[in-house]
Parts: C-alpha cells; sequence; structure tokens
C-alpha cells in the first residue's frame, strides 16, 4: 500500500511539474484567444461601418418610454438622455434600435441607442412630405423626425425612403407618422450637407473596409489555428512526463500495475478535456459572426 501511495505522489508531483513549465504556453495561448476575440470584434465593427450598419450603445432614457425609431437627444450639461421634442435639436444624439448590427452594451442595461450607420427613423409629415435624399430633424413630437428646411441648424442624416409613399399621399396625410430608412449624420446644416444626396456608391462597402475585414479574417483563422494547436501542444507535455513515469513504475512494481493504469487513464482524460478545451475556444474564434 506504501508504495502504492509512493508511486501515486511521485506521479501526481511528475505532474505538476510538467504543468508548471508549461504555464508559459498557457499564458501565450490564452493571449491568443483575448487577441483573436478583439480582431473578430474589430471584423464586426469595420463591416458595420462599411456595409452602414448601426452600431448602438445603451443608455438610459428619460421622459417617456422609448420605443424603436425613436429619436434621443443627450444634455450635455447632466448627461441625462432623453427623447428629442424640440425643433432642430443640437443635442441629438441617435436613435433607438432594438438589432443593431452591433451591440455595445454594459451591466446596468438600457436602451439601445444607434448613433452611426442605417436605421429606421419614426418620422412626421407635418413639415411636408419627405422624399428620398431629403435631410431630417428633430421635431416638437418627442422621439419623432421630420424634414429639415433649407435653414434648419441641425439635423440627424438623409432619408433613404419617402414618407408617405406616393400610394399614400392625400390631403389628411401631413398629420400622419410612419417610418423611413435614414443614413444618421447627426451635426450642423452646413450647405454642402444641405445640397448632397446619398448615393449607391457612398453606400457600398469601401475598398479599405473590404480589405481590412479580409485581412482581420486571415488573422482570425491563423490564431484560431495556434490556439488549438498550442493547446494540444500544452496537453501533451503537461502529460507526458507523468505518463513515461508511471509506464516504468509498472516494470519496477507490478503490484501496483492497477493504480498506475489508474493514473495513466487520468492522464489521458487529462489529455483529452485539455485538447477539447483548445479545439472549442478555436471554434469559438472561427464561428462567431463577423
Amino acid at each position: 500500500m506504501n508504495s502504492t501511495v509512493r508511486q501515486f505522489a511521485r506521479a501526481l508531483l511528475s505532474w505538476l511539474t510538467c504543468a508548471f513549465e508549461a504555464a508559459p504556453t498557457l499564458v501565450l495561448v490564452a493571449v491568443f484567444f483575448v487577441v483573436g476575440m478583439s480582431g473578430t470584434l474589430a471584423v464586426r465593427t469595420a463591416h458595420a461601418q462599411s456595409y452602414g450598419g448601426a452600431i448602438a450603445t445603451t443608455h438610459h432614457v428619460v421622459g417617456g418610454t422609448p420605443v424603436s425609431g425613436d429619436v434621443v437627444s443627450l444634455d450635455p450639461s447632466t448627461g441625462i438622455f432623453y427623447l428629442a421634442h424640440t425643433v432642430a435639436d443640437k443635442n441629438a444624439f441617435g436613435v433607438v434600435v432594438y438589432n443593431p448590427t452591433l451591440l455595445l452594451s454594459d451591466s446596468t442595461g438600457g436602451t439601445p441607442v444607434a448613433t452611426t450607420g442605417q436605421v429606421l427613423v419614426n418620422v412626421s409629415a407635418d413639415n411636408g412630405p419627405i422624399k428620398t435624399g431629403d435631410l431630417l430633424t428633430t421635431s416638437p413630437t418627442p422621439g419623432v423626425a421630420e424634414r429639415a428646411g433649407s435653414t434648419t441648424p441641425y439635423v440627424i442624416g438623409t432619408a433613404l425612403s419617402a414618407f408617405p409613399a406616393a400610394a399614400q399621399l392625400s390631403a389628411s396625410s401631413s398629420a400622419a407618422t410612419g417610418t423611413v430608412q435614414l443614413l444618421l449624420s447627426i451635426g450642423p446644416n452646413n450647405a454642402s450637407r444641405a445640397t448632397s444626396t446619398p448615393t449607391v456608391a457612398s453606400q457600398q462597402p469601401t475598398a479599405g473596409g473590404v480589405g481590412s475585414a479580409v485581412l482581420f479574417r486571415f488573422v482570425k483563422y491563423v490564431l484560431a489555428a495556434l490556439v488549438a494547436a498550442g493547446t494540444i501542444y500544452v496537453a501533451f507535455r503537461t502529460s507526458n512526463a507523468a505518463m513515461s513515469s508511471s509506464i516504468i513504475s509498472i516494470g519496477r512494481n507490478p503490484l501496483a500495475r492497477r493504480s498506475i493504469r489508474s493514473i495513466l487513464a487520468a492522464d489521458a482524460a487529462v489529455i483529452v478535456l485539455i485538447s477539447i478545451i483548445g479545439i472549442a475556444m478555436a471554434l469559438a474564434l472561427v464561428f462567431v459572426p463577423v
């Protein structure tokens, strides 16, 4: 019995020694994984910016219950977010969107508000029908946008669709509300913006954006391969010495063969477990949506 305990203790000590020696490799694998996830986030951000997807952050909005498409403003003196309710609000911040391409959130929760990209926005025809290419601004109706005039000082972006649609035009439609596609571009209404309209080319991904996405995708796959290979290497390196010692011990002490076989089985299980973890980490890097 004492001999069996000694063999087990020796094998355990050997395994722990190898684990300590492999610690730098484990740290390197962890770094690869973190860098890979960061690269994935960068790819998603580049994709959203290039293809017009909405990028949103969460904020607590006061003054009403915000719904998708509402325009939100930010009081710079208090840091409070509220539903925009004045014409041409210079504090306009973004539009509520519950299905953004990329959502950056924190533990406090809140309402997702997009500040860039293409979104659906709630609009009113109180200031006239909205045509594709019109600039939009905030209105007296909380959370609702309207067509901006040529002298409107602040706008929130460019309409990519019309409201009311041609089939809906009527004498009573001026008071109606609905939604239009909006390309967010919040800021002063200067002359160049007032005369510009979005073109198909401007909404296409740029060569730089596509090139960056391809580069990050390649780096992500390389990092995934390194994570998988590095983890499997760590698993075998950590358990190899302990398994070798156990095999030698069987020849020296045949009476402890059963206990040593149990140790070998445990070592093999450790190898499989660590390898599975590494492969799972690599697959996470590869299949996280971009």
